[in-house]
């Protein structure tokens, strides 16, 4: 795993229009497409089988009511954050007045009609005394993203229940 080259990295989907929305302002009647960048990826893996599978946290964002010319920031208002793998989606953003429960990971195309994962790395190996453009060094070009990994013989069990935050 390379490292992500974080304003190439991201998330696009599109959510078709909830008709059954009826919260005021509220969204335009038609659907929302969106394309977000990514905050952090992890990949795990489990040691038995080397199966390994890639999580991603978007940036966090404002929650809006989409295309409003005027009131467009929800009051109150919440965060928009979500964590994404190549086929599964999971809500973690947080209501401002409210405790907001933690959401199960949901298969993405239960939501979106259209999702992708697009994922770009800072590849080369030329030394960081090179420099690049306007005498800057090369690595400057890329955000460094440090690894770490942690190992352990045995996991505590998963709860069913979801816990408050």
């Amino acid at each position: 795993m390379g490292v992500l080259h974080y304003e190439r990295s991201y998330v696009t989907w599109t959510i078709p229009h909830n008709p059954n929305d009826r919260r005021v302002p509220g969204h335009k009647s038609w659907g929302n497409s969106a394309r977000i960048l990514f905050d952090a990826r992890c990949v795990l893996t489990e040691d038995a089988t080397g199966k390994s599978e890639e999580f991603f946290l978007v940036v966090p964002c404002r929650t809006e009511w989409m295309y409003q010319e005027r009131n467009m920031i929800q009051k109150p208002s919440g965060e928009y954050r979500a964590m994404h793998s190549r086929e599964r989606y999971r809500s973690v953003g947080l209501g401002m007045t409210a405790p907001v429960e933690a959401a199960r990971s949901i298969r993405a195309l239960d939501v979106f009609t259209a999702y992708e994962i697009t994922v770009n790395e800072c590849h080369g190996d030329a030394p960081l005394t090179r420099t690049g453009r306007g005498g800057q060094p090369r690595w400057l070009a890329c955000r460094l993203s440090p690894r770490t990994r942690y190992t352990t013989t045995a996991l505590p069990p998963c709860s069913n229940t979801p816990s408050r935050r």
